[in-house]
């Protein structure tokens, strides 16, 4: 029988960085020797293809189907699509029933997930300038390091330096009422999103830097 290599675009825990569809390229040669057949998951998709000015579709070539989250920056409630041939979309269908994925009355929800494809798809952008923008304004701060070559999309991740912790400065902007969650001792993730405006990043900043700067 087949194995898989599963893969992502960009892996959250990866510090938001996108790899390049080289890496994407070699691994599936590597497994194609292997006589591995690759199914890659790719739920930030969108996010990557901005960043290396690719297509879907050139993104998506060397791989036999993926996974593509609808309810991160697209924006829908919930939601993600299964895309293969068609034989593998009717497995894919008897799979999800027999580990009780069957829904009744999902019209609504399909609903959403076309309106993000159809409309917030370029917003994506916007999260990713938005994100850039942040990293920028808090690599100002002596408390925090960021790389910002490695500000890929819409993820910033945020070196504590000095005296503070992440536990540290996430319980300050709780009581600035600023999201953010601490992924280890010394770096704390932001995130922007359909519903994060530059606006709201201003905001945050201006928050921020009333403790900070």
């Amino acid at each position: 029988g087949w194995s898989c290599c599963w893969a992502s675009t960009r892996v959250q825990g990866g510090d938001g960085v996108v790899y390049g569809v080289h890496v994407d390229i070699n691994v599936f040669i590597i497994f194609f020797f292997l006589m591995i057949r690759r199914p890659p998951r790719s739920t930030l998709f969108p996010y990557t293809t901005l960043f290396r000015s690719l297509s879907l579709a050139e993104l998506a070539a060397p791989f036999d189907s993926l996974s593509v989250c609808l309810s991160k920056g697209l924006g829908a409630p919930v939601g993600s699509l299964a895309i293969g041939t068609s034989e593998f979309i009717e497995k894919c269908r008897r799979e999800r029933k027999l580990f009780g994925g069957g829904m009744r009355q999902s019209g609504m929800l399909a609903a959403a997930g076309i309106y993000a494809i159809e409309h917030n798809l370029k917003t994506l952008q916007d999260d990713h300038d938005n994100a850039y923008y942040l990293a920028d304004k808090l690599n100002q701060l002596d408390v925090f390091e960021i790389d910002l070559e490695w500000v890929h999309t819409n993820i910033v991740i945020v070196n504590i330096v000095g005296q503070e912790t992440s536990q540290s400065v996430f319980d300050k902007l709780s009581e600035l009422q600023i999201g953010a969650i601490p992924i280890s001792p010394t770096k704390i993730r932001f995130v922007t999103h359909l519903d994060v405006s530059k606006n709201d990043i201003d905001e945050a900043v201006k928050r921020i830097y009333s403790v900070y700067a």
